[in-house]
């Protein structure tokens, strides 16, 4: 009686599959890491195309073909953009030019001095001379930077006028695209790779949902909180921190500084930026705390201190983008190593 020998593929091995989408995912980053400005307009276009096909969908069950469901879509979008762009946009921009009028007048050493005199209230022992040698060295430094790297911002700013277009291929043959992917896929992978895909799919759309759910939110409790003092340009603030909530780490800094310039030059005066400062503190702390805990639990179930690890790695490893990025990449590896039964990222990333 002869004995069958199976023949082993080191293919089949778990850990050689993970680590093989971990390679597939890690090498193309670094690599265009390297080229910025394609990078970006990659990850904004599929960004865009995972936001916007399900609604060309709904115009495609609705009786319409793929292409005019996707001119709809369009269409949708040209007249949100001309929305804003006759009525909400002059409105930001007057008050913008508002506040840049009232900041010429107020002199800035004074304020650096009073500041002075407000930190020796509170803390005597701190030393303050150098304070407003080093204020001026940064605005000096951020105003240099600014003009040698204005040429590579509008160069980039149309190299993302490719994106529209991407985005409409991407979203007309999105279907077919998933199509020509799973017919190169072997049969016995056939199944694994449906799953990790419809996986991958549903929760980077999940973390694109709840990462507008908790910026709405935190520009909406900001902008309450505004209100509730009397604070200038309240609306437009809380769009900014709203906003700049969706970068990690740099982007809560950067809208903090908003509503203290405003204060400052409505108030006249220092000690007046303390209210606006401890309302963006506890916006921050529900936001930490309560929202974003919530947001990533319920749609992602991925646990917060988790979250704060990724965030940081990403931030050490690609900076901003990385901090970007970070939930995605995660999500894609535990979606294949999910399917897999694999090691510590067996984790339960969706729930059916």
């Amino acid at each position: 009686m002869q004995t069958q020998h199976k023949k082993f593929s080191v293919l089949k091995l778990r850990g050689v599959r993970v680590a093989g989408v971990v390679l597939a995912l890690g090498i193309p980053i670094i690599l265009l890491a390297r080229f910025l400005e394609i990078f970006l307009m990659i990850i904004f276009s599929i960004a865009l195309t995972l936001l916007l096909y399900p609604f060309v969908d709904y115009f495609e069950k609705k009786g319409l073909r793929r292409m005019n469901a996707t001119f709809a879509v369009y269409g949708c979008l040209a007249f949100i953009g001309l929305l804003f762009y006759y009525v909400i946009l002059p409105i930001f921009v007057g008050q913008v030019e508002d506040l840049a009028t009232k900041l010429q007048k107020i002199s800035l050493d004074d304020k650096i001095r009073e500041a002075q005199m407000l930190i020796h209230q509170f803390a005597p022992n701190v030393k303050t001379d150098d304070l407003g040698i080093k204020i001026h060295a940064a605005i000096a430094k951020s105003q240099m930077q600014f003009k040698s790297q204005i040429a590579g911002i509008i160069s980039t700013l149309s190299f993302f006028m490719l994106i529209p277009l991407f985005v409409f291929f991407a979203i007309r043959d999105f279907h077919l695209i998933q199509r020509k992917f799973l017919d190169a896929i072997p049969n016995e992978y056939f199944e694994m790779s449906l799953n990790v895909m419809y996986r991958i799919e549903q929760t980077i759309t999940k973390y694109m949902q709840g990462m507008f759910l908790d910026s709405a939110a935190v520009g909406l409790l900001a902008t309450i909180g505004f209100v509730s003092i009397g604070l200038d340009y309240s609306l437009i603030l809380g769009l900014l921190i709203g906003v700049f909530n969706i970068v990690p780490l740099v982007g809560p800094a950067i809208g903090g500084v908003c509503p203290v310039l405003v204060a400052v030059v409505q108030y006249g005066s220092i000690k007046s930026a303390i209210a606006p400062i401890a309302i963006f503190a506890a916006v921050r702390m529900i936001d930490g705390w309560f929202i974003r805990q919530q947001i990533y639990k319920t749609m992602l179930s991925v646990p917060p201190v988790l979250v704060l690890i990724l965030v940081a790695l990403g931030n050490e490893l690609l900076g901003v983008i990385g901090t970007i990025l970070c939930i995605p990449i995660y999500t894609v590896i535990a979606a294949t190593a999910r399917e897999t039964n694999w090691g510590l990222l067996n984790y339960k990333i969706t729930s059916h």
